[in-house]
């Protein structure tokens, strides 16, 4: 069973290719930094993105991820924001904040920031 870095390579190539799947044409998904991603979903609101990050994560959740390692489970811990009209792409720093916050909330769920 393969291990270490090479495994984890893997798994986030996994991931990618299943989220770009799972996205429309219109969404940009891309590494934001080691295993952090960013998903930008214009023209789509706060609820819109909540129920969205939802089918994504569970649609990686359900993924086999055994060929990785045996009982291998991949979550999504997410951070949501929306980019007002005021507002610069700095917002998004906002969504890694949230995201942050996850622990007590469990790996299987998102905040809104």
């Amino acid at each position: 069973m393969p291990s270490g870095h090479p495994t984890g390579d893997e798994v986030l190539r996994t991931f990618a290719i299943t989220m770009f799947a799972n996205i429309r044409g219109i969404d940009r998904f891309g590494r934001y930094g080691g295993e952090e991603f960013l998903l930008v979903l214009p023209d789509m609101g706060t609820d819109n993105a909540t129920r969205a990050l939802d089918r994504l994560r569970a649609i990686i959740a359900e993924l086999d991820w055994s060929a990785f390692s045996p009982d291998m489970k991949v979550t999504i811990s997410a951070g949501v924001t929306t980019l007002k009209p005021e507002e610069t792409p700095d917002t998004f720093s906002r969504a890694p904040t949230a995201r942050f916050t996850q622990p007590r909330h469990g790996t299987q769920s998102h905040r809104n920031a």
